[in-house]
C-alpha cells in the first residue's frame, strides 16, 4: 500500500465509484489525493453502506456494523490517526472489558461522510449498467439514461449486487456471483428508562439473538431524549429462515430473546428494524473462488486476491468479499486496488 504522497496528475482523470460504503470511501479518498475527479454513486440516501446509521427521534444509532475490529497493526495505526475514530472497550456480561474495538463519532457513517469530502456524491441513484465505450466507461440507470462516462469505474457494492454490474467482464461477474452472503436482521430500540443492565454487550445463546450492544455507551454518542439506545442483531441462520417475516414480528422476537438472556423487563419507546441481505460474506465460498484462475483478465496484476481489475476495460471491483473480511478487509482491498490504479499509465 502506498504511504507516501500520491503523484498528482496534471490533468484530472475521472473515476466513478459505485457504493458509498467503507471500501468506496477509502478508494475515493486515495484517488482524490492523487488529483482524480471522483464521482460516487449510491442507491441509498446517505453514506456508510453496511456502516449506516439511522434516526431514532432526535438521536441516531448505528444500524450496520456496530464497531470496527482489527488485529492488524497497519490498519490499527490508520484508525488511530483518524480524528473521528476512538477506541472503545465495551463492558461484557462477564463484567470485564472486552477486546478493544474502534467506533466513529458521533456515528459510524460519519467516517465515510468525511472521507468522501471533495468527491461528487450522488445518492438515491441505483446504477444498473456499466459498459465500456471506445474512450470511456458508460453508466446507465434503470431507465437506460446515461449517468455519465468515466475513465475508470469501480464497483464496491456487496458481491451479489456487484455481480449484476460486472456483465461487461463476464469472468468478474461469474466470480462475484459465486460469493454467498449471509443476512442479518437488526433492531434498534430506544428506552425512556434505564435498562438497569451493567454490561454494554451481550452474546446470545438461543439461536435467535447474535448480540445486543448498548449503542448509547459508545464514545461520542448523543442519546438525545432517550435514557439508552440498544442494537439487537439476529444470528445469520435465524435471519435466513425469517427473511420474509414482517418487521414487527422480528422486533418482538429479538426483544423477547434479549429479555430472556438479560432478565430485563424494559419496554422500548421507539424501534427501527432493518434487514441486511448482504451482511457478511461466506469465507468458504471466497476461498473456493481464490483458486479460479479466470476470475481476472490477462492485464490484471491482482496477485493477492484483494480486488478485481481489468485494465483493458477500465472496470474493477473491491470490497470485503475477497481474501479479507469485514471493515478491515474492505480497507485493504480498496487500498490495494488504489495502488494499482495509481501506477496505471496516465
Amino acid at each position: 500500500m502506498t504511504t507516501q504522497k500520491e503523484n498528482i496528475m496534471p490533468h484530472a482523470k475521472t473515476i466513478a465509484i459505485i457504493g458509498a460504503g467503507f471500501a468506496g470511501a477509502t478508494l475515493a479518498q486515495r484517488m482524490l489525493k492523487a488529483g482524480y475527479a471522483v464521482t460516487v454513486f449510491d442507491k441509498s440516501r446517505g453514506t456508510g453502506g453496511r456502516m449506516a446509521s439511522a434516526r431514532l427521534g432526535q438521536s441516531s444509532a448505528d444500524l450496520g456494523a456496530p464497531f470496527i475490529e482489527t488485529n492488524n497493526e497497519t490498519f490499527s495505526a490508520w484508525l488511530t490517526q483518524q480524528p473521528d475514530v476512538e477506541a472503545w472497550q465495551p463492558l461484557t456480561t462477564e463484567l470485564s472489558d472486552a477486546a478493544s474495538v474502534y467506533v466513529a463519532k458521533p456515528r459510524q457513517s460519519a467516517l465515510t461522510r468525511r472521507m468522501l469530502t471533495g468527491a461528487t456524491l450522488i445518492t438515491s441513484t441505483p446504477v444498473k449498467e456499466i459498459w465500456p465505450e471506445k474512450n470511456c466507461v458508460l453508466l446507465r440507470d434503470a431507465l437506460g439514461h446515461s449517468l455519465g462516462c468515466f475513465d475508470t469505474v469501480i464497483v464496491t457494492a456487496p458481491a451479489q449486487q456487484a455481480a449484476t454490474l460486472l456483465d461487461a467482464v463476464p469472468r468478474f461477474a461469474k466470480h462475484a456471483a459465486r460469493i454467498k452472503p449471509t443476512p442479518a436482521w437488526v433492531c434498534l430500540m430506544a428506552l425512556e428508562q434505564p435498562s438497569g443492565l451493567d454490561a454494554d454487550m451481550w452474546i446470545g445463546n438461543d439461536g435467535v439473538l447474535f448480540r445486543a450492544i448498548r449503542d448509547s455507551a459508545k464514545p461520542g454518542r448523543d442519546k438525545g431524549e432517550w435514557a439508552e439506545i440498544w442494537s439487537l442483531e439476529a444470528t445469520p441462520e435465524w435471519s435466513q429462515v425469517h427473511l420474509e417475516t414482517d418487521k414487527e414480528t422480528i422486533a418482538n422476537q429479538l426483544l423477547e430473546s434479549f429479555k430472556q438472556l438479560s432478565n430485563g423487563s424494559f419496554v422500548p419507546k421507539e424501534k427501527r428494524v432493518h434487514r441486511w441481505l448482504y451482511s457478511r460474506h461466506n469465507k468458504q465460498d471466497r476461498q473456493q473462488n481464490s483458486t479460479d484462475k479466470n476470475r481476472v483478465d490477462n492485464n490484471s496484476i491482482d496477485k493477492n486476491e484483494l480486488f478485481l481489475w481489468s485494465e483493458a476495460n477500465a472496470i474493477g471491483a473491491c470490497g470485503d468479499w475477497f481474501s479479507h473480511t469485514g471493515v478491515e478487509g474492505a480497507w485493504f482491498s480498496a487500498n490495494a486496488l488504489a495502488d494499482v490504479l495509481l501506477k496505471a499509465p496516465r
